[in-house]
């Protein structure tokens, strides 16, 4: 971006500022990520230390669209001819960047936005957000808020009251969170959260229907995993005729996708053809609902494959891919790796040896940012000569630079998941995985008294 004179609105001083006027995606792609997020023509004064938004005027230009917008921030107070003159160049610019072939009628009639606020709504709307799209998000937002701010008890009538709002689009900003406090290690927020979320899968509509999916996701996935290497279209489909309801058909459609291909409704129809009266009704619903949710589970994975490869695309283009990648680690999911991997085949096989390159880059800054923290790898390290107390502390005592408060709380927290499993969703587990629930926690307590006593020596050293 241009190095631009302007003054800081606060402090009047003329300063140097990186200021965007034309966000012509056509050109640069990235540029409408930067009109939307609000991070372009960000200031800051050298003089009064103010931070914030520069006003300026926007040309926004999405061939594909065919959108030109354009806005003039009123507090500028300029006159109409005075906009004109300074909107006109660029304009004239997306102009004659469009090869002739491109120039089409929209551009000689641009859109004016009255308010910041209108243009990125257009822009939107382009994309198939709707106003009522964003403000219906915005209500889920603050809602959020709300629930982080009442007490416990107070919860439960916000969700209720609130429930039309608490859907899929509400789970998914829930769990946006959720996973930024973990990430940060932030025990108090996860805590806070986890409870939360416990109260809107009890008390919401919505919440109520995904609890009960995930029940039957279990009990599929343990009825599935019981035929192992014998699992067949034939036993998919046996299974799938004794559901009873709908939850636990979708569980089969998440579970079992690529039984259900063309040969497994072809067996379905063929049961259908030879059953009679109720039974014939019966299994044609479930036919129809399963052609349904297999439509839409290709939908979804479809629609997440076209986002991950987006991701990898966009990352291609930049130079900051850590930088970028830790702020947005939720990009990085199974579906991200597995466009990485093709990607990376495909450019080795064409001999592409500069984008393999850059996708290298990319996979190596994935696996550095997976790595565990050092403090993880160490009570893993740990659990292993938990039970040798003399060794124990003896590599402890090795790695003492670790051992701090912050090395404390961790485990600390570990013990207080590891009862609270125990306590709960393990309570109706097999005894097996209970007794290595109980293993673990003997194990991280023992951890824990010897790094206690030696952050204590510590101390003691430090004081004298």
């Amino acid at each position: 971006m241009p190095k631009t004179q302007t003054h800081c609105p606060s402090c009047g001083q003329s300063i140097i500022a990186e200021i965007e006027q034309l966000f012509d995606v056509g050109i640069d792609k990235s540029s409408k990520n930067r009109l939307l997020s609000g991070s372009a023509n960000i200031i800051t004064c050298p003089y009064c230390g103010f931070q914030g938004s520069a006003s300026v005027p926007i040309v926004y230009h999405d061939p594909d669209k065919e959108l030109l917008l354009t806005y003039f921030p009123p507090e500028l107070g300029v006159s109409r001819e005075e906009q004109e003159k300074e909107i006109g160049p660029l304009i004239t610019r997306v102009f004659n960047e469009l090869p002739k072939e491109k120039r089409k009628a929209y551009l000689f009639s641009p859109q004016t936005m009255l308010t910041l606020k209108s243009l990125v709504e257009k822009i939107l709307e382009a994309d198939g957000i709707t106003k009522e799209m964003i403000e219906a998000q915005e209500k889920r937002s603050s809602l959020l808020q709300r629930l982080l701010s009442v007490s416990k008890e107070s919860r439960i009538n916000l969700i209720k009251d609130e429930d039309p709002l608490i859907d899929q689009d509400f789970f998914y900003l829930f769990t946006k969170i959720l996973e930024s406090a973990a990430i940060s290690n932030d025990q108090s927020a996860i805590k806070q959260l986890e409870e939360i979320q416990e109260q809107l899968l009890d008390y919401s509509s919505y919440g109520n229907t995904l609890k009960k999916e995930s029940i039957e996701f279990e009990e599929v996935g343990k009825l599935l995993q019981k035929y192992g290497k014998e699992l067949s279209r034939t036993n998919v489909l046996d299974e799938v005729i004794q559901s009873k309801d709908d939850s636990r058909l979708r569980a089969f459609v998440r579970l079992a996708r690529p039984a259900m291909d063309y040969m497994f409704f072809q067996m379905l129809s063929e049961k259908i053809e030879k059953a009679r009266g109720e039974g014939r009704q019966r299994l044609k619903e479930i036919r129809d609902k399963l052609l349904d949710y297999t439509s839409e589970e290709d939908k979804v994975f479809q629609l997440r494959m076209d986002i991950a490869r987006k991701n990898v695309d966009a990352l291609l283009k930049v130079d900051n891919i850590e930088e970028i990648i830790s702020s947005n680690p939720a990009i990085v999911d199974e579906f991200f790796i597995q466009e990485l991997e093709t990607q990376i085949e495909n450019s080795r096989k064409t001999g592409d040896l500069e984008k393999s390159g850059q996708l290298s880059r990319i996979i190596k800054v994935v696996e550095k940012l997976a790595t565990p923290p050092p403090e993880i790898l160490f009570i893993n390290e740990l659990l292993d000569i938990s039970n040798n107390g003399k060794k124990l502390r003896s590599r402890i005592n090795e790695k003492r630079d670790l051992v701090n408060q912050d090395f404390i709380d961790l485990i600390d927290a570990l013990i207080i998941k590891t009862k609270e499993a125990l306590e709960g969703e393990l309570a109706n587990s097999t005894s097996a995985e209970i007794k290595e629930q109980k293993e673990l926690l003997k194990r991280l307590r023992l951890i824990y008294q010897e790094a206690l006593e030696i952050s204590m020596e510590k101390a003691k050293e430090k004081g004298n």
